[in-house]
């Protein structure tokens, strides 16, 4: 056991039933926490977030096994018409992230290192401590770009791309470099994300992204035992990528699964959005909300459905359909965040309708197909997605052991 204090910073908090931040937040900790470091956390997170998540039990969890953490208010007034650099750092809360640093540093706690999550906080970290490893999310202008249409006829659709073309610049990337190369080791959980960023002259390493652990799983329950083929969607339907998927999936996809011979329920969980209604006979969609375990779904559905048309980050989601052994559906611009997966075998693209209609088909008409690609899945999540192993890696990277 070692007395060392550790720092981490981030956003949310340490919750793996939250997404990509409660998940880091989480995992990240506990391994400190088990090497036997001292930990203290600081965490952004907004009044609207504290009130639509539930904070206690795992936050709990670590704080009864040492962890002294504070959350910091991350709401400040937004500045409107950003373009570049200046709407990187405002919407990331650089400043809000410096004024705790400040305090971080006037405090002269020993820390042996520091690991921060969010691009704000490594920006604010860059040439105040050290050693810091920073881990970056999926980047602001991938986001503006993809997550919403541009439309002739909308001034706001315009502006969003001309944000996201001059957040996304050579210039605006020149501009983090100068403030981030050789003050911290940069990190991407999405290959191709680390990749742009260091063809613009950003120092930036990959680091393999994880999903929460789970048991191996039992063997599956009878496939189409009623003449329904099931298939699970889980995430927030709030959000903009969501809305943009939902859109495609109502206008262009459901209808063609229409065409099957066979009943198609699709169940989804998560917070947010209305509940769906379907306009075909043979197709049911289920609004569940949010459930705490996801355990009896992930075991009597019969694939995770995820076909989002949306090349950013690295699909957490799809990560944990295969840590439960469930074959997954998706759109083939999800392998820009997971290279390592083999269409046909780890993992079933459909590049439109009608090849994910013949892809369900398949699976409806060969249980078999499903089964061995799930298992195939699983192993696949436990050679490289392993919250253990992968955590360890950024661990190493900072220099602890």
């Amino acid at each position: 056991m070692c007395a060392d204090r550790v720092a981490v910073y981030s956003t949310g908090i340490p919750d793996p039933s939250q997404g990509g931040s409660g998940i880091f937040n989480y995992y990240m900790i506990r391994a400190l926490l088990e090497k036997g470091y001292e930990v203290d956390g600081y965490f952004r997170a907004g009044k609207a977030y504290l009130q639509e998540h539930t904070v206690g039990t795992f936050l709990g969890e670590l704080e009864a096994r040492g962890l002294n953490y504070t959350i910091i208010d991350e709401e400040q007034p937004r500045r409107r018409g950003l373009f570049g650099l200046d709407l990187l750092l405002d919407s990331h809360r650089v400043v809000v992230c410096s004024g705790v640093v400040d305090e971080v540093v006037k405090s002269r706690k020993p820390y042996v290192a520091h690991i921060a999550h969010d691009l704000g906080w490594i920006i604010a970290l860059a040439g105040r401590v050290a050693p810091v490893v920073g881990l970056v999310g999926d980047p602001l202008p991938n986001r503006l770009r993809h997550g919403h249409e541009l439309r002739w006829n909308s001034m706001r659709s315009w502006l969003l791309r001309l944000q996201a073309l001059s957040a996304g610049s050579r210039w605006a990337v020149r501009g983090l470099a100068n403030r981030l190369n050789g003050k911290v080791v940069l990190g991407s959980f999405t290959p191709s994300h680390a990749k742009e960023y260091r063809d613009k002259g950003l120092d930036c390493e990959h680091f393999r992204w994880f999903s929460p652990e789970v048991a191996p799983p039992s063997e599956p329950c009878a496939r189409n035992a009623d003449g329904v083929f099931r298939m699970l969607h889980v995430g927030t339907l709030a959000s903009t990528a969501s809305n943009k998927m939902l859109r495609y999936w109502m206008q262009r996809l459901l209808p063609e699964l229409a065409s099957l011979p066979f009943t198609v329920e699709i169940r989804f969980v998560g917070r947010g959005g209305q509940e769906l209604e379907s306009r075909w006979k043979n197709i049911r969609l289920v609004t569940l909300g949010h459930e705490e375990s996801l355990d009896s779904e992930y075991q009597n559905c019969d694939a995770f459905f995820s076909p989002m048309q949306y090349p950013v980050g690295t699909r957490t989601r799809i990560l944990t359909a295969m840590s439960y052994g469930v074959p997954t559906i998706a759109d083939p611009s999800a392998s820009q965040g997971l290279p390592e997966l083999v269409s046909g075998q780890d993992i079933f693209y459909g590049r439109d309708p009608d090849e994910i209609k013949s892809i369900v088909q398949a699976l409806y008409e060969n249980p078999g197909l499903g089964d061995a690609a799930g298992k195939r899945a699983r192993s696949k999540w436990e050679q490289l997605f392993q919250p253990r192993r992968n955590v360890e890696a950024i661990l190493q990277a900072a220099g602890l052991h």
